[in-house]
């Protein structure tokens, strides 16, 4: 468990063996969907934010690799652009990341869980956390700048799938 101020916070990790010489990649079962192929970002969940806002959470896929994006949405469906830059935050965390799940506290800082590896397209050798302000920024008063990056060891992948208060 990781404490945030009065809340716990609890993130369900997974480390399992890696095989020897095969590197992890997310998404090589196929074509995933894309929120907007402007914004090159697939979604992993979406989560309800503050003022009736929809969060998307998931990855960018980039030439440099994935990277953490959270994309907000209004309640009317148009990007919320009080958010991040125009409505989208990209958070790298390493080589490459991907956020699979977020909950929102009451003060409206969001907490996104995912994996982080060090080598571009290789994410699962560590388990991730961010905190973001309501506005989009990293929370600096949250691990590392706002970023908790935990490995579990040689030949093995951490990944958060589920964050709950």
């Amino acid at each position: 468990m990781i404490r945030v101020g009065l809340a716990a916070v609890g993130a369900v990790a997974c480390a399992v063996p890696s095989a020897a010489g095969t590197p992890a990649r997310y998404g090589e079962s196929g074509p995933r969907p894309v929120v907007s192929s402007a914004l090159g970002t697939v979604p992993a969940t979406f989560v309800r934010g503050a003022r009736r806002t929809i969060v998307a959470v998931g990855a960018t896929e980039e030439r440099a690799g994935e990277h953490f994006a959270l994309v907000r949405y209004r309640g009317d469906g148009g990007l919320d652009r009080t958010f991040g830059t125009g409505g989208i935050v990209r958070t790298s965390i390493g080589g490459s990341s991907v956020a699979n799940d977020a909950v929102v506290q009451r003060d409206g800082r969001m907490i996104v869980v995912g994996c982080a590896g060090a080598q571009t397209h290789d994410c699962g050798g560590d388990l991730a956390l961010a905190r973001y302000q309501p506005d989009g920024s990293l929370d600096p008063a949250f691990g590392e700048h706002g970023i908790v990056r935990t490995g579990f060891g040689p030949r093995t992948e951490g990944n958060a799938n589920a964050v709950a208060l």
